[in-house]
């Protein structure tokens, strides 16, 4: 079975490193193909071949990236979507 690629959406570096060190002790494996504090990153690269995008919802203080998402989905991907907000 080959392991879930995700690419992490976040401006966080530290959620980021979290969600690297959870993934890093998975079973079965998940592996971390790209992260960035864009939504571009699930687009280009590695990021845009991820089985999953985990996306943190409020990137800029205040704003809630519902539009991003709905392209996501819109496109086929999987998104786990979560936030603070």
């Amino acid at each position: 079975m080959d392991p879930v690629s995700i690419v992490i959406v976040d401006d966080h570096p530290a959620i980021v490193d979290g969600v690297r060190a959870w993934c890093a002790t998975a079973d079965p494996p998940i592996v971390v193909v790209g992260a960035g504090h864009e939504p571009g990153v699930a687009a280009c690269g590695a990021g845009a071949t991820a089985d999953v995008v985990v996306f943190d919802l409020q990137l800029e203080t205040g704003v809630l990236s519902f539009h991003a998402v709905g392209r996501l989905i819109a496109a086929g991907r999987r998104v786990v979507v979560y936030s603070q907000a």
